[in-house]
């Protein structure tokens, strides 16, 4: 299947730009990535990234659908496994088909380091994840009691606006937390922050 042109590009954007590709760590759904590309700014629905992963997993050896079909979701892996040009990253450009490289990323607990993503040590990335979300909680308890701040947030038409807000009032947390957070809503066609006060 060929991709739309913002399919296509969103794919190779997160192979060009460190920063998108870095907010695919926290990504656990297909629905999240479709959702997660919107506000990257490229434009395609959950059912072409479907297609398009479904015709890719066609070509797939077995073994190589069951190592994608198997990955962890809690994993920061996750979303990369899902599309070939991706999985390179994670492999440092080797085939997909090469399954000792394929076994020696996913069986792998130490750090991890290519040049897009960079050195990730998988309990310090938690860590800082378990800090960063625990920041956003206290944040979205503190707009709940302040109706300044609370209408402020929702008057915000990007995160950045939100992360800005949120630190204007001594509270720091990246995208990547608004992500993790964009889990716990279900309407994924409106903003991660539409969510967080019951109204």
């Amino acid at each position: 299947m060929t991709p739309s042109s913002d399919l296509e590009s969103f794919l190779n954007a997160v192979v060009r730009d460190h920063s998108i590709a870095t907010g695919l760590k926290a990504l656990t759904s297909h629905p999240q990535i479709a959702a997660y590309a919107k506000t990257c700014g490229y434009e395609f629905s959950l059912a072409e990234w479907g297609r398009y992963v479904a015709s890719e997993a066609l070509n797939l050896s077995d073994q190589d659908l069951g190592y994608v079909m198997g990955a962890d979701v809690d994993h920061w892996t996750w979303a990369f496994k899902q599309v070939a040009l991706w999985r390179a990253l994670l492999m440092d450009g080797s085939r997909a088909s090469d399954t000792s490289s394929i076994s020696s990323v996913a069986n792998s607990s130490q750090e991890i380091s290519n040049p897009m993503l960079g050195a990730v040590d998988s309990s310090s990335a938690a860590l800082a994840d378990a800090q960063q979300d625990s920041q956003l909680e206290a944040f979205v308890a503190f707009a709940k009691q302040d109706s300044a701040v609370k209408e402020e947030i929702k008057m915000a038409t990007n995160e950045v606006d939100v992360i800005r807000i949120a630190q204007e009032n001594g509270f720091s947390f990246d995208s990547r937390a608004i992500l993790r957070q964009w889990s716990k809503v279900t309407d994924f066609s409106r903003p991660t922050w539409f969510g967080w006060f019951a109204e």
